[in-house]
């Protein structure tokens, strides 16, 4: 199944370990790049956090072969009780009011991993709404298991888009159901990285270090040298030192951390070990950094993004 590129970058966009500071959260589970897109323009129409729902084994392309009765996506489809794992640390669900699930359409219904979502949160008074992607199926069955997840909601609406769907329609049916768009938040500074052909945005952490190195960028950018190590991680030393408060973390892919107070790490695979925090990368998913990230390219070019 060929992959549709993904939108690069999303100001508004926040990590999946970040606080909430709007009322509004937009989660999406997106693999081939068809909901994606859509999500995001909710959030930016919105000024609402963006959470990426990230399965802790992610999806092959093999994985999602319909064709194939036995394929991963099939067999978890099959099974109503399936809930596969979200990798990431938990969001903290307190300071949000409404929230939007977006999801692509696997045979009629919801993913499993959203069912993994609903059930991992308590929504209880929340107000929710559901869209989603799907190449002809509805979204109906899908809203009905949603609202059986979440029964002490108030539901919204949900929606199914075309693939593709333009701003003004993901506008008018969210003024359709009545979610007015959060205060603007101000724009969070982004680090923009350069390797071979690829170009990645990455938000900072809520860490010392990351402020440092955002700091240091702020003076031009900085090309290092990077190697592939373990098969799940890309690393090279950064030119200066900043400050560590390692912690033990099971890194996930697209997570950026400073190792041994030095040297940064680019992972587009899983890894245990303490780490400091630098940011997440938002513009591409897992198997496209596995992609970007795993090649033989050795130079690798950091700055803030404009």
């Amino acid at each position: 199944m060929k992959k549709l590129l993904l939108f690069l970058i999303l100001m508004l966009l926040v990590t999946a370990s970040a606080c909430a500071e709007s009322r509004i959260l937009v989660a999406c589970f997106s693999v081939t790049g068809n909901t994606a897109p859509i999500a995001k323009l909710a959030a930016e129409v919105l000024n609402a956090d963006y959470y990426v729902i990230v399965p802790k084994t992610p999806y092959t392309d093999a994985d999602i072969q319909y064709s194939n009765n036995s394929c991963r996506a099939n067999r978890e489809q099959r099974d109503n009780a399936c809930r596969p794992a979200i990798a990431g640390e938990a969001l903290d669900m307190s300071g949000y009011d409404t929230v939007l699930i977006a999801y692509p359409i696997w045979w009629g219904e919801e993913p499993r991993i959203i069912d993994t979502f609903m059930e991992t949160y308590n929504l209880s008074g929340k107000a929710l709404a559901t869209f989603c992607t799907s190449g002809g199926s509805g979204i109906g069955t899908a809203e009905r298991h949603l609202r059986a997840l979440a029964p002490d909601s108030s539901w919204l609406g949900a929606k199914r888009f075309q693939v593709g769907a333009d701003r003004s329609t993901v506008q008018s049916w969210l003024n359709s159901i009545g979610i007015e768009p959060d205060e603007p938040k101000e724009e969070a500074a982004m680090m923009k990285l350069e390797i071979g052909s690829a170009v990645l945005y990455a938000g900072f952490a809520d860490t010392d270090a990351a402020r440092e190195l955002q700091t240091r960028l702020t003076e031009g950018s900085v090309t290092i040298d990077v190697s592939n190590y373990g098969g799940w991680e890309k690393v090279g030393d950064l030119p200066w030192a900043l400050p560590a408060d390692d912690e033990q973390i099971t890194a996930q892919p697209g997570d950026i951390m400073l190792y041994a107070g030095h040297s940064m790490v680019l992972f587009y695979g899983n890894n245990s070990w303490a780490y400091t925090r630098l940011g997440h990368i938002v513009s591409f998913d897992a198997n496209e950094l596995r992609g970007v990230l795993g090649g033989n390219e050795r130079r690798l070019t950091l700055s803030l993004a404009e």
